[in-house]
């Protein structure tokens, strides 16, 4: 007899590698199982099954950008709109609630132009971002609150999930989480020795999984990490911060991965803004909005203060010589609000095409690597 007449079919081989995947995922899986013993134990499945399809390290189908309804953002600066959460609440009439379009500081965010301006559907944003957050103040020390588990844990949760009210109420399959964390992360890395650098980055990225598990936990199922800009070229850029965020951002997209195998019905989407501020470093003209910038590689000090207060985007400043919106950092760390609009446009188009900033990891590396030899860095 034909010995292939007498291997099982390929559908039961598949179901007993799932079966196996699910015993040692829910039965014995430790809470913080590294992302290599996750992928040791779907490995086996790797031959007879194909790799995940769709956006970013999506594993499932991405229903579109135009079904979205509700938006939940957590982050940092780069994403904080001013939101109070006991404030208005977003609706048809104020979809970022008491979020301001036009924030004093800085002008709208990206999150503030993805909900009104480059939206294919009616949206109710809520953000939680805070300036200065990490992702668990508990393991780096940070002093600002609230942090990625506070936002989640104490804001979120007690807000909008479960027991709440009808104004509040949302669906899982209409909604978008958008988690963009990590620039704090790493700079707060910089200022510790060097012998706890690599620990306490792996914590970090440990708690950051945590809390993807309790987004999904408590209804999240379309949820999009952004990794982080490549800060080694911002003004005050080193190569120190260059190896972390290259580290942090390989992580995430191995996680990124580990996440879908493991959340039943998720789609994990990542958005490249590595990728984006690199393009847009490299050649302004590059995107429409950034197009009539002219310095990328630093920022005039005069301009710093306007961060802290009111201003106009076309504010001008003899110590300067041009105007703060031909610049790419408005101050050492932050963009200028032309920078914020193509990301607004750029995320959009990515979540409607999946092909805009989603470039190979490779290329990203390429990059990073790249980067890292230029004169403006310093350890």
């Amino acid at each position: 007899m034909d010995t292939k007449s007498r291997r099982p079919p390929k559908h039961i081989l598949l179901a007993f590698c799932a079966i196996i995947a699910l015993f040692y995922l829910f039965r014995i899986r430790p809470r913080h199982q590294t992302f290599a013993q996750v992928n040791s134990i779907v490995d086996c499945c790797e031959a007879t099954h194909d790799k995940p399809e769709g956006l970013g390290q999506a594993g499932h189908s991405w229903a579109g950008w135009q079904t979205v309804e509700n938006m939940f953002i957590f982050g940092d600066s780069y994403s904080d709109t001013g939101f109070d959460v006991v404030g208005e609440q977003p609706s048809e009439e104020k979809p970022m609630g008491n979020s301001p379009f036009y924030w004093e500081h800085t002008g709208p965010r990206w999150p503030m132009l993805l909900t009104e301006t480059y939206n294919d559907s009616a949206i109710k944003t809520y953000c939680f971002a805070t300036s200065g957050a990490s992702v668990d103040k508990t393991i780096d020390n940070n002093v600002v609150p609230p942090d990625f588990v506070e936002q989640v844990e104490r804001i979120f949760i007690p807000s909008f999930v479960k027991d709440n009210s009808e104004e509040s109420s949302w669906k899982p399959e209409t909604s978008l989480f958008v988690v963009f964390f990590g620039i704090n992360d790493n700079r707060l890395l910089e200022m510790m020795p060097g012998s706890r650098t690599s620990e306490t980055q792996r914590r970090m990225l440990e708690r950051y999984s945590d809390m993807l598990q309790t987004l999904y936990d408590n209804g999240a199922r379309n949820i999009m990490i952004v990794n982080v800009p490549p800060m080694g070229r911002s003004p005050s850029g080193t190569n120190k911060i260059s190896r972390f965020i290259a580290t942090w951002n390989q992580a995430l997209s191995e996680m990124a991965i580990t996440t879908t195998r493991m959340l039943r019905g998720a789609k994990i989407l990542e958005f490249d803004a590595f990728d984006f501020f690199n393009r847009g470093l490299d050649d302004p003209t590059v995107y429409q909005q950034t197009s009539h910038i002219k310095i990328t590689d630093d920022r005039c000090a005069a301009y710093d203060e306007e961060w802290k207060r009111a201003v106009e985007i076309d504010a001008f400043d003899e110590d300067c010589g041009i105007a703060l919106k031909d610049y790419f950092w408005w101050d050492a760390l932050h963009p200028t609000p032309s920078v914020q609009d193509a990301l607004a446009e750029q995320i959009a188009e990515y979540l409607r095409h999946g092909k805009v900033a989603n470039t190979a990891n490779a290329t990203s590396v390429t990059h990073k690597s790249h980067r890292q030899s230029g004169h403006r860095f310093e350890d």
